[in-house]
């Protein structure tokens, strides 16, 4: 399997599970051996270290995993505190949830605007 159709599959898979609504998920660093994946979990409880993925040794598709899953408040803060994540939020895919992880998108790029001072 392809690693996009491996991170479509993942995707897929992780809105199938039924006590966890995923209201976005989106696809970062796509250049890295690795999948890297943003999910926004309303139900997650608040996480300081949300910037900070878990890692999952490869799956059943041959790729690691870097998951950065967290509610909305906890990915903000994550997002305001580590500008590479904002960077590639910015710049990543979305596959599943289209309006909020473009809201998601959104509130990277301003996060990073206010950081340089473009704001």
């Amino acid at each position: 399997m392809d690693k996009e159709a491996a991170v479509k599959d993942l995707v897929a898979a992780h809105v199938a599970i039924k006590d966890e609504r995923m209201e976005t998920a989106i696809w970062i660093n796509q250049k890295d051996g690795a999948i890297w994946l943003v999910e926004l979990l309303p139900t997650f409880a608040d996480d300081p270290d949300a910037n900070e993925p878990t890692t999952f040794s490869a799956s059943k598709h041959g790729f690691d995993l870097r998951l950065v899953a967290a509610n909305e408040d906890s990915l903000k803060q994550a997002i305001k505190k580590d500008p590479d994540l904002a960077k590639a939020i910015v710049a990543g895919a979305v596959l599943h949830g289209e309006p909020k992880g473009k809201e998601v998108q959104a509130f990277a790029k301003m996060s990073l605007e206010q950081r340089t001072g473009l704001a």
